[in-house]
């Protein structure tokens, strides 16, 4: 029988593939009602959804790398290298960021995301 710890590493793994592969069903691991935080801004998930889109359109091929990640009973934490082309300009951009992930009955019930991609580092 897997651990909380482990049964959130899983979790945290499924949201970045998903994310990774554009599935939709990468919004569904956050149940209604949950928060999200982009530093120190909270929003709605629906502003977190239309903010993902807003990326999304603008560098359509953009991939999530976990580089380290770790777990507790409650939480998982991602530090993750982001990177893809501007749709608009072909420009190659690259940045870091993390994500904490408070984990609640096998969904992701609070996200803190930080990631500057205006300090990026470009090709």
């Amino acid at each position: 029988m897997a651990t909380k710890q482990e049964t959130n590493l899983e979790v945290g793994r499924q949201w970045n593939d998903l994310w990774n592969a554009r599935d939709p069903a990468f919004w569904q691991l956050m149940p209604p009602g949950a928060v999200v935080h982009f530093g120190p801004h909270l929003v709605s998930l629906e502003d977190a959804i239309a903010g993902d889109r807003q990326l999304l359109a603008a560098m359509p091929d953009a991939r999530r790398e976990i580089v380290r990640e770790l777990a507790d009973e409650d939480a998982v934490v991602h530090h993750w290298r982001c990177g893809g082309r501007v749709a608009a300009t072909g420009r190659l951009v690259e940045w870091e960021g993390s994500t904490i992930m408070r984990v609640q009955d096998g969904l992701i019930a609070e996200a803190w995301i930080f990631g500057d991609p205006a300090d990026p580092r470009l090709e």
